[in-house]
């Protein structure tokens, strides 16, 4: 199915679903818009693929020839006013359709190559991936004005390249590092190749997007995840969309605005703020102060609505996270029943009263939780207790009862685990910690108030606060008897 999207004045889109009868029921791999027209690349018939031309209303317009390939990925490009071509790569080679031609021809350079990945610059200097057995080639193919010379650029062993992205003068190249069963991404930057810190475990990234300092990209079985990195820290954040395979992704950094695409016709939109990346409340978890460099292997942060944990993990009603849900797991050379402490970062976006806090241990057997039980001073070392936590602000001061968390100030999240430890430890090999946990209010946020008892965490008991006010209702009422007999 094709739509059309009509941006309306609030910034949402009426969708349009535009009504080809020569699209049939195939499946469409990709959109490109060229000149005015919309060409769509779309499956045929089972193993086959046509190039077909549309007007933004959706009219059809022309129909390419048909081509006996399995797709991978495309790119458009306009060469002149008048000129333009569109490239699509498959497991038998690229295709090239230029200008009106009716015919998806093969592309000269390589044109048996078992396909990957295509990027591009312009049409006469194009980037290539091509899978060889277990390992990825990346070739550039530049046409200096004799033809096409293609030429060897790296070779990635145990590695899938999936899609390459061109963000300025950047390649970014994606997919998964086989030997490691992670998502990878590199960038080659015209003169070297940089690899970065390996993604989410199981996952092969099959489509990238760009704004600012983040990277966004979907994985090949992502069960409604976008990924996001951060060029900037090298950290990996996964944000749970919608419970669907997604397919597509991109954006408008002008408007601020993200989309997936997926299963079932369904498209989703987020926002995100001037710099790219959207609520990044929550930094990794780290080691605290006096704890070993290397103390933490990996870490998953993943975000959660107050919904979605209440069902998984039975939050508390009217719990907001702050952030992501912290899933990280240590080293395996712990000493045996060690206690150790990790420190993460949040910023609210409202002030919250510290009385509001919770840090929760996300119980996945159980599909429960369980708070961390908060701390109005900085323990020492020697000190510390299995299921603690305390918070402090940017100047390391500790935030007690009574007080609040500023808007747009980063606090610090400080809390201990026992190897081992009841509860709080999810891993069961002595060794290794693994914690899932949230930080996050009860309440709607905003402050202000009355704070009764400020050194104490209760609240006052709602049986109470009824007893006040009908005292209260006896005492006027005495009042208007006793003036009204004077």
């Amino acid at each position: 199915m094709l739509y059309r999207g009509d941006k309306q004045a609030d910034g949402s889109f009426l969708w349009t679903r535009c009504r080809v009868g020569q699209l049939g029921t195939g499946k469409i791999y990709a959109i490109h818009f060229i000149k005015g027209f919309v060409n769509v690349l779309y499956a045929s018939g089972a193993g086959k693929i046509r190039a077909m031309k549309l007007d933004t209303d959706g009219n059809f317009q022309s129909l390419s020839t048909e081509v006996t390939a399995t797709y991978k990925n495309s790119a458009s490009f306009t060469d002149t006013p008048e000129d333009y071509q569109l490239y699509m790569g498959t497991e038998a080679g690229t295709y090239v359709l230029r200008n009106n031609a009716a015919d998806l021809d093969p592309y000269s350079p390589r044109p048996a190559m078992n396909f990957a990945a295509l990027e591009a610059t312009n049409p006469g200097n194009l980037f290539m991936a091509e899978q060889s057995g277990a390992d990825s080639k990346i070739y550039s193919s530049v046409n200096g004005g004799l033809g096409f010379t293609t030429q060897l650029l790296k070779t990635y062993s145990d590695t899938i390249v999936s899609y390459m992205l061109l963000v300025g003068d950047d390649l970014y190249i994606a997919g998964k590092d086989s030997a490691a069963d992670k998502a990878f991404l590199a960038k080659y930057d015209g003169t070297s190749f940089t690899e970065f810190p390996a993604g989410p475990a199981g996952v092969e990234l099959v489509k990238l997007w760009s704004y600012g300092k983040y990277i966004y990209a979907l994985g090949d079985s992502n069960q409604g995840y976008v990924y996001n990195y951060n060029t900037e820290t090298q950290v990996w954040t996964s944000e749970l969309v919608n419970a669907i395979q997604f397919y597509g992704l991109g954006g408008s950094g002008e408007g601020g605005f993200l989309f997936a695409g997926g299963d079932n016709g369904r498209a989703f939109r987020a926002k995100f703020g001037s710099g790219g990346g959207g609520e990044e409340a929550s930094t990794e978890v780290l080691p605290a102060t006096g704890e070993d460099a290397d103390l933490i292997a990996s870490n998953n942060p993943v975000k959660r609505s107050s919904a979605e944990l209440k069902k998984q993990f039975n939050t508390d009603e009217g719990f907001n996270p702050l952030g992501n849900v912290e899933d990280f797991t240590t080293k395996t050379t712990l000493a045996a029943g060690s206690v150790h402490c990790f420190k993460f970062n949040v910023t609210p976006d409202v002030a919250v009263p510290v009385n509001d806090c919770h840090l929760y241990k996300l119980i996945s057997a159980s599909s429960s939780s369980t708070d961390y039980t908060r701390l109005n001073g900085i323990p020492a070392q020697a000190d510390y207790a299995h299921g603690t936590y305390w918070l402090t602000d940017p100047e390391g001061v500790v935030k007690v009862s009574g007080e609040q968390l500023q808007a747009g100030t980063t606090y610090t999240v400080f809390f201990v685990i026992e190897d081992n430890g009841a509860t709080y430890d999810a891993d069961p090999a002595l060794g290794t910690i693994a914690d899932p946990t949230v930080f996050g209010y009860s309440g709607s946020g905003g402050g202000g108030g009355c704070v009764l008892y400020p050194g104490h965490d209760e609240r006052m008991d709602l049986t109470w606060i009824l007893f006040g006010i009908v005292l209260v209702a006896y005492f006027v009422r005495g009042l208007y008897y006793f003036l009204k007999r004077t």
